[in-house]
């Protein structure tokens, strides 16, 4: 997928047509019926429907130092009733290093342990299930340079009851703070320690 930086600056966009021409393009492709015949092949989930308005969806930045904490997503979208069952995210980070961060993380099932990372490369597609258990979350950002780490998202759905609290919707939820990454006694030493004083000490316990 070829991609116009100028484009990828508009957000909250209401619909593909919005999105630009290779945006619109694209779109079009992944609602189309025979991808969606596709992915239920792929996912065993039928009945998928698009999203024509693109709630949530469409280009997404994530600028430096910028990240996400381990969470699910949304079990709903709350606009069309419908029930989220997929996310498809296409990268459009070109000659992107490993060392510049912004990697997806893929967590177990209660969020206690990071089980894979997937690079975010140029053109690379990631297809995930949304459930209760499908906790992710994104590395942050550090690409030296200070560019900002850019993706294609599309959300995909199903019919179901009526919404209600007795079906379990909610939004994004993150996970027990007592799963996220701690910062290590290093770490805190050298945020509270005068760097003279830290440095002296580090020198000495070599």
């Amino acid at each position: 997928m070829h991609h116009n930086t100028h484009n990828l600056e508009k957000l909250g966009q209401k619909s593909a047509a919005g999105l630009g021409h290779a945006g619109f393009q694209l779109v079009a492709l992944l609602h189309s019926a025979p991808f969606l015949y596709l992915l239920s092949e792929i996912t065993g989930i039928w009945n998928l429907l698009p999203d024509p308005y693109m709630h949530g969806a469409g280009y997404s930045i994530i600028p430096p130092k910028g990240k996400f904490d381990v969470h699910i997503d949304s079990n709903a979208d709350l606009t069309s009733g419908l029930i989220r069952r997929l996310a498809l995210i296409i990268y459009l980070n070109e000659d992107w290093s490993p060392e510049y961060g912004g990697q997806l993380e893929l967590w177990n099932e209660d969020a206690s342990r990071k089980v894979a990372e997937i690079e975010p490369a140029f053109n690379r597609t990631m297809l995930m299930e949304i459930s209760e258990t499908s906790y992710h979350g994104i590395k942050p950002v550090v690409e030296p340079s200070g560019r900002s780490r850019y993706s294609f998202m599309a959300y995909y759905n199903t019919s179901g009851k009526a919404l209600g609290k007795e079906m379990g919707v909610h939004s994004s939820v993150y996970a027990p703070e007592c799963y996220r990454p701690r910062p290590s006694v290093r770490s805190l030493a050298r945020r509270f320690t005068p760097p003279i004083v830290y440095d002296f000490v580090r020198e000495k316990i070599k």
